[in-house]
Order: C-alpha cells, then structure tokens, then sequence
C-alpha cells in the first residue's frame, strides 16, 4: 500500500484515478499516512503535508515523498 496527496478538485480525482490504474497492483490510499507518498501536482505549485519530505521529483508534477520518521 503506498499514499497519495494531490491538487483538490475535479482534476484532482481524475489524477487520482490514474495513479490506481497506472500503478496497478499496489494500493493506493488517498492519505498520507504512509512510509511512502506519490505527489501529484500537475498544474500547481506542491504543498504537501509537513510530515513528508521529497525524494525524488518525477517530472510533470509528479513526486515521490516519506515520511520523514523513514529512512
């Protein structure tokens, strides 16, 4: 099971969707309250939660983050 945060709004749940669909077979869980997060920000600027930090910016909006008690 991995996290996601992303943009809020209709563009949002799409995004959100394709995530599902894009990294089939894992589950995603529309919290941050994972050792791992995929970001999606496509069209705006990331903020994401202060619990997270950022390990690798995937291009196009997307990011991969951690909690920041993982390693």
């Amino acid at each position: 099971m991995i996290g996601y945060v992303g943009e809020s709004g209709n563009s949002g749940t799409a995004d959100y969707y394709l995530a599902q669909y894009a990294l089939a077979p894992l589950v995603i869980d529309h919290s941050a309250k994972h050792p791992l997060v995929i970001g999606s920000y496509p069209t705006a600027a990331p903020v994401f939660p202060g619990n997270l930090k950022l390990i690798r910016d995937m291009g196009n909006g997307v990011l991969l983050l951690a909690s920041k008690g993982t390693k």
